[in-house]
């Protein structure tokens, strides 16, 4: 499902990606890091960057590559801002992380 999403972000072909996601939520598929990731991209690449956060939110544990595809996702669509302020949060997490272990 990730290639297939990816392949949907590539093209920009929203109505394909949400076919791809209803399919990931009909089969009961886990939103693990690789798969979160590749629906944030794809929803960011695609121009649905609300449902991008929506999915993102979801993602319980996310690694680089997930805040990288929302982050990315909003500076494109001039969420600069945004991108920024989620940035900033990133790396207050990864701090934060760094200190408890």
């Amino acid at each position: 499902m990730v290639v297939i999403l990816s392949a949907c972000a590539e093209l920009g072909n929203l109505s394909l990606g949400r076919w791809v996601h209803s399919l990931v939520i009909v089969r009961g598929m886990v939103l693990n890091f690789q798969l979160g990731t590749a629906l944030v991209n794809m929803y960011s690449k695609s121009g649905d960057v609300d449902y991008a956060w929506w999915v993102f939110d979801r993602v319980q544990e996310k690694n680089v590559w997930t805040w990288s595809a929302m982050i990315s996702g909003l500076a494109q669509h001039g969420s600069t801002m945004e991108a920024l302020d989620l940035l900033l949060k990133m790396m207050y997490k990864s701090s934060k992380k760094m200190k408890n272990t």
